[in-house]
């Protein structure tokens, strides 16, 4: 962690730094996408593993990335290379998360307790390798522009190859596990393999047509008190991580569950990959309409605005339960409105370090963007968690008819309980004091020390 005298804020991109930088996210979602996805899927009706252990284990594995994350964006932000301070990650790492994305869907042949000891142990690698290179893939974004509507179209770019490499998983995933190797077991294997190849190419991309720009002219080490203050005093960033973690937590539950539903409240499981992919292409249209929607609002009100159009589709599902148009158009809305306030956070949250350099005279911006990996990770843990909970509780067994009270389950989960939580990231989202004027008055009072 270094304090800044001085940065340089006059920095613009152009588009081909942009993709550049943006293309990344193709990669990571090809390792995330999976596992947020697919893995508890893969866990309990593949692997064999009941629902509440699954919850466990991935809840529990988080509180180790309480700690691994916030530590990775104090390791970025102390490194200094030739390649610059969070680029080199991006070479670094690409190759470990790559193996350990394989691994976690690799279903061993052992007793019931040892594949929860595989499953837990192959998970939390999974986790500290994404987050040797996400968060200082994502801590990149502040060295790379300080302009904040740069950084929206940077943000938007940024999120429409998210939801590409998303949807591309999406897509592909299933067909292609049923159709390579002998069993679904096999099938894992190949899929993860193949993507975890791709993803490594493509990280090699993005390092190469990535510049470091936005560096301090000068800088001194500081303490650890020192650092953790300046984080913890900095309000738009605390408000902003509430409101992502309460949103990714519903999410990840409705991604997560549509796979049961469609299976087992439907009856139509071969649809699934045609709803989400449509739901995906929805997603990615949001994301390139962002940047004009900021233009016609503070991000603070446009994410709101998405937030609460979003959650009138969960609740359109859930009063017309059971319905397979229904379902798409819920599917589609939800995506389309919901990837607004996604897109806009991964826009704002390089907005709050400027904040906290203009407070503190610190700028963490590793330790203050290590927040996306946490939140991502901790809202797919708790997620799963309550999953788990909620499914073992009402007596779900995997690959069976489920009874009335598991079918109802499955339709809240998706629906009225994502809906509960959005609302409530929404209200702790308003102390969010970030906007566009006063952040003009932080770069330009930055810019006024260089000069």
């Amino acid at each position: 962690m270094e304090k800044i005298e001085n940065l340089q804020t006059n920095i613009k991109m152009k588009f081909k730094e942009k993709i550049g930088y943006g293309i990344g996210e193709v990669a990571l979602n090809f390792l995330v996408g999976g596992i947020s996805n697919y893995l508890f899927f893969f866990y309990t009706d593949v692997f064999g593993i009941g629902a509440g252990a699954v919850g466990i284990i991935l809840l529990l594995s988080r509180i180790w990335d309480a700690v691994n994350d916030p530590l990775m964006g104090m390791i970025a932000d102390r490194t200094n290379s030739k390649h610059g301070k969070y680029r080199p990650y991006i070479l670094w790492g690409a190759i470990p998360v790559a193996l350990f994305t394989v691994l976690a869907f690799m279903a061993i042949d052992v007793s019931y307790t040892w594949k929860i000891v595989w499953a837990a142990v192959t998970f939390n690698l999974w986790g500290m390798a994404f987050t040797f290179i996400a968060v200082p893939y994502n801590a990149l974004m502040a060295n790379l522009t300080t302009d904040s509507q740069e950084r929206s179209s940077l943000g938007s770019i940024k999120s429409i190859f998210a939801a590409i490499g998303a949807m591309l998983v999406v897509v592909l995933a299933k067909p292609m596990t049923e159709a390579l190797g002998q069993n679904l077991q096999e099938g894992y294997i190949y899929t993860y393999s193949i993507f975890a190849v791709l993803a490594v190419a493509i990280f090699l991309v993005c390092f190469f047509n990535t510049k470091e720009k936005a560096i301090p002219q000068k800088k001194e080490k500081i303490k650890l008190k020192i650092q953790f203050k300046a984080v913890w005093s900095n309000r738009p960033l605390i408000s902003l991580i509430l409101f992502f973690i309460f949103f990714q937590v519903a999410f990840s539950m409705f991604r997560s569950v549509e796979m049961y539903y469609f299976k087992y409240v439907l009856d139509r499981s071969e649809l699934y990959t045609i709803a989400v992919l449509a739901g995906s292409l929805c997603a990615a249209v949001g994301m390139v309409f962002t940047p004009a929607i900021v233009k016609l609002m503070d991000k603070k009100y446009a994410a709101l605005s998405g937030g609460v159009v979003g959650c009138l589709f969960f609740l359109l599902m859930y009063f017309i339960p059971n319905n397979i148009t229904i379902s798409f158009v819920g599917i589609m809305g939800s995506y389309l409105f919901m990837s607004v306030p996604f897109a806009l956070f991964i826009g704002m949250l390089p907005d709050t370090v400027e904040y906290g350099q203009w407070k503190s005279g610190v700028r963490a911006a590793g330790l203050i963007i290590s927040a996306l990996t946490a939140t991502q990770k901790a809202g797919m843990a708790i997620a799963a968690w309550l999953i788990g909970v909620v499914l073992d509780s009402a007596g779900f067994i995997a690959n069976q008819a489920q009874p009335q009270v598991v079918l109802n389950s499955m339709l809240a989960l998706r629906t009225i309980i994502p809906v509960g939580l959005v609302i409530i990231g929404m209200l702790l989202f308003l102390p969010y004091n970030l906007n566009r004027n006063l952040h003009k008055k932080i770069l330009s009072e930055l810019e006024e020390t260089v000069e």
